[in-house]
């Protein structure tokens, strides 16, 4: 039983590790290619994927750093930092805009609403 559970346990981690692993090899060699294939292997982290379009964003391409938010989105819908980015984004089309507020909105409904009072007390 105790071996079952360890072998359970180095197989949830291995994985990560490895992921970190490759991601550390992508800085040392600084290789934003590498730390991308990274980031877009199994286990997905959204959150290492929206940092990895922020550095596309800051090199000056942000048709990659999109489309890095696109598959950030579809592993996990609800991650206001990646709509927030595809709401700025200035490769973003317009329906997607739309998709992103309405997105940011219901992800955050307080911040919002306080927006709206303030722009009408103005």
């Amino acid at each position: 039983f105790p071996v079952t559970i360890q072998m359970d346990l180095l197989l949830l981690i291995i994985p990560l590790v490895y992921r970190d692993y490759r991601m550390a090899q992508s800085f040392k060699k600084n290789s934003l290619s590498l730390l991308e294939i990274s980031v877009l292997s199994f286990p997905k982290d959204v959150e290492q994927m929206v940092g990895v379009s922020l550095i596309y964003e800051k090199n000056g391409d942000e048709v990659k750093s999109l489309q890095i938010l696109r598959k950030a989105l579809n592993v996990n819908n609800n991650s206001y930092r990646a709509w927030n980015l595809v709401s700025k984004n200035s490769t973003t089309n317009p329906e997607e805009k739309n998709l992103a507020t309405i997105k940011l909105k219901k992800l955050d409904p307080i911040k919002y609403r306080d927006s709206r009072e303030i722009s009408a007390s103005n």
